[in-house]
């Protein structure tokens, strides 16, 4: 901590009692040389950051510092600072004398890029002092840092579109390639995110994996490992464009989106549970489509209230021609409606899951375990068209799905569709 305190008061100083400048420099009106002249700044040191960037920028690879003699020499750090030295995927090792031709000139490896030619010989910003007339050449070395490495998994080639040379380039990788590096930066580790390591015009980033067989998800963080071997990811990707559904709040965006056109691909091992989430609002219609990929949602609540005459409502509203729901299967699912209590007869029409399916959309594999529909009104004039009172009760033969005679007829027609252990209530008059 003291040194650091001190570096900063030497830093603080050299703002007043050195120039930084670059090649064709001038201050105000004056030119360098008389500028240097007027404030004795007589000791100069050269700083190349041999393939690094002065201050992020591309072409800026060499500074000149003037000092006035007897200074201590101000220090270019890798970063948090003003002027800083930084070269992406590399750990910065310090400022090193330049090696020197016969003529006292640094020997240069690479004139285009001002990349000379260093010692092992680090500089003693410390120690030093400047003296009357020095010209002192430093150059940075830098080591290549550990990287982690991203592998793709794929059933096809991914195509992708990266920046090279400042230019877009169109890249196809197949199941195997390592598609990115990413390095530490000086960190201790990397965290572990959802972002895609590269994005694929028509693949997917389905999970992060620790082991190439795709058995261990990616969680947490990547630690920087001390025998500097690259760590590995295996990115798993499925073909096409999706909406990964992974946990309740990616469920809850997907019922929000019901009238969309993404694609959602449900991917967990044990079932979602939905019972953290407030009651989702029931939708008018459906376009998207929907993979289950044989995954469980439970615990799911639904609510439509101040429905007015004529209305028409299910969790799916009308499924669309191009909407599809696959291989998914929802448990413990309540739907509340509430009817307006408006004056003379109120019509309405009210289902659990769809009010009608277009024909064809397509629903495959898809069941519902333990499912509630609750009806509440005050009105005694409410007429519920699907749902006929017979007497004191109303008849439960067609609740599930509009646009057929029966609940019955729906599932002649789509036998991969199963609805169990399903209850329907309509209060004040129960069952």
């Amino acid at each position: 901590m003291r040194k650091s305190i001190k570096r900063n008061l030497i830093l603080l100083l050299l703002s007043l009692l050195a120039l930084v400048v670059f090649p064709a420099c001038a201050v105000g009106e004056k030119s360098l040389n008389t500028f240097i002249d007027e404030n004795d700044l007589t000791s100069v040191v050269t700083y190349y950051s041999n393939e690094g960037r002065f201050n992020g920028t591309r072409n800026l690879t060499k500074k000149d510092i003037y000092c006035k003699p007897n200074q201590t020499l101000f220090e270019i750090p890798e970063k948090d600072n003003k002027t800083y030295v930084s070269r992406t995927g590399y750990v910065f090792l310090g400022w090193f004398y330049a090696e020197l031709d016969d003529s006292g000139k640094p020997i240069v490896l690479d004139e285009q890029f001002n990349i000379v030619k260093a010692t092992d010989k680090p500089f003693d910003f410390d120690n030093y002092k400047t003296k009357d007339g020095d010209h002192i050449y430093l150059c940075a070395k830098w080591e290549k840092d550990v990287v982690l490495e991203y592998y793709l998994v794929s059933d096809i080639p991914i195509t992708v579109t990266v920046t090279e040379n400042e230019q877009e380039v169109t890249k196809t990788y197949n199941s195997g390639d390592k598609i990115k590096e990413e390095s530490f930066n000086g960190k201790s580790s990397i965290t572990v995110s959802d972002k895609s390591p590269v994005d694929a015009s028509n693949a997917t980033l389905l999970q992060l994996f620790t082991d190439e067989a795709c058995t261990i998800k990616a969680t947490g963080t990547v630690n920087k490992p001390e025998d500097k071997v690259a760590p590995k990811l295996y990115a798993k990707y499925i073909e096409g464009t999706w909406e990964i559904v992974k946990n309740s709040s990616d469920v809850l965006n997907m019922f929000n989106t019901l009238a969309g056109t993404s694609q959602f691909y449900v991917y967990a091992d044990t079932p979602i549970d939905c019972s953290s989430l407030s009651q989702i609002q029931v939708k008018d219609f459906t376009n998207i489509k929907i993979e289950g990929n044989g995954a469980t949602i439970t615990n799911l609540k639904f609510v439509k209230e101040q429905i007015s005459n004529t209305q028409s409502f299910a969790i799916f509203g009308k499924i669309n021609a191009n909407a599809y729901i696959k291989n998914l299967t929802f448990e413990n699912v309540t739907i509340n409606y509430g009817i307006k209590s408006m004056p003379g007869t109120i019509s309405v029409s009210l289902f659990a899951i769809a009010k009608a399916v277009t024909p064809g959309a397509v629903l495959e594999n898809l069941n519902f375990n333990n499912l509630e529909m609750v009806i509440k009104t005050n009105n005694a004039n409410v007429q519920i068209d699907n749902i006929k009172l017979v007497g004191d009760t109303y008849e439960t033969n067609n609740y599930l799905f509009g646009g057929v005679e029966t609940d019955q007829d729906f599932f002649n027609s789509n036998p991969t569709v199963t609805v169990t252990n399903s209850t329907l209530k309509v209060d004040p008059i129960q069952e």
